[in-house]
């Protein structure tokens, strides 16, 4: 029984860290053209006057490369998780995914309900104010609102689908 224990929690851990990698990747993608854009913008408009014709154009060019990057995931990878991640009967995002969006674990970590509230609150407010977005980021608020916290105000580690606590803070 021990032993069995032993290799849950291990499997458990190694599901944890490859969802925690694929998370930090996704955002990270979102972040890295956004801050290029941004920073070749600004170069363009603050020192403008100062570039060769060269090196404007290099600066569109990383603009344009990054907005096409962008364009990717917002095309590819959001509709993806908008189509199976949402749990409409109890709250939240379903997270453990197969490719094709089968469901293989319904258990709910926080710090990624966390991170999909972040993601769809972002692109709404800074991207594009799209409805659904709004909408699947309240999903995921009011379903850690509800249930995220314990009554001491710390934070659970993860939820049951229906949104009770697995591991006590």
């Amino acid at each position: 029984l021990e032993e069995d224990l032993r290799l849950a929690l291990h499997k458990e851990r190694e599901l944890n860290e490859l969802k925690s990698r694929f998370v930090s990747m996704v955002s990270h993608e979102f972040r890295t053209p956004l801050a290029v854009i941004q920073s070749s913008s600004d170069l363009l408009s603050h020192y403008a006057h100062r570039l060769s014709d060269e090196r404007k154009v290099e600066q569109l060019t990383e603009i344009q490369h990054q907005v096409r990057n962008l364009t990717a995931l917002l095309d590819d990878v959001l509709p993806f998780w908008m189509r199976h991640s949402p749990d409409r009967e109890h709250g939240g995002y379903l997270t453990c995914l197969e490719r094709d969006g089968t469901v293989y674990d319904t258990d709910k970590f926080v710090w990624l309900q966390a991170r999909q509230v972040w993601t769809f609150s972002m692109l709404h407010n800074r991207l594009e104010k799209r409805p659904e977005w709004l909408e699947m980021a309240r999903l995921g608020a009011d379903f850690l609102r509800r249930n995220g916290r314990a009554e001491n105000g710390d934070w659970y580690f993860s939820l049951t689908r229906e949104g009770r606590p697995l591991v006590q803070p």
